[in-house]
């Protein structure tokens, strides 16, 4: 993986109860066979572990645009779907410094709209 340019680590508690670390890598796009290429990794400790859990979901992933913002663009929008899913699906995700509630709609409005929103 190239070069990183930003990150986030969270705590990941599961609908059985069991807790373990989520960590999200974003990567500086760059260009690539005349696109733009962006990695970004959603890494679940323990995933394997979990019933419903997919194991290839925590490998990283490249997304491709036509410039440099799209390639981050469509990235983030991947964090964002992989972190709604897993709280769709009755998880939880807590800052690991103080468990405070990670806030989803803050950081991804789009992928998570407010209840009763269209």
């Amino acid at each position: 993986m190239d070069e990183v340019a930003a990150g986030l680590s969270l705590i990941g508690i599961w609908r059985t109860g069991e807790e373990h670390p989520v960590e999200v890598w974003v990567g500086k796009p760059y260009e690539q066979d005349g696109d733009w290429a962006c990695w970004v990794s959603v890494t679940w400790a323990g995933a394997n572990t979990v019933p419903g859990m997919d194991r290839a979901n925590t490998r990283p992933r490249l997304h491709h645009g036509a410039d440099a913002m799209q390639a981050l663009t469509l990235g983030l929008r991947f964090v964002g779907f992989s972190l709604g899913q897993f709280i769709e699906c009755g998880g939880q995700l807590l800052y690991p410094e103080d468990r405070e509630a990670f806030p989803m709609r803050a950081y991804f409005p789009e992928a998570w709209p407010e209840q009763g929103a269209a």
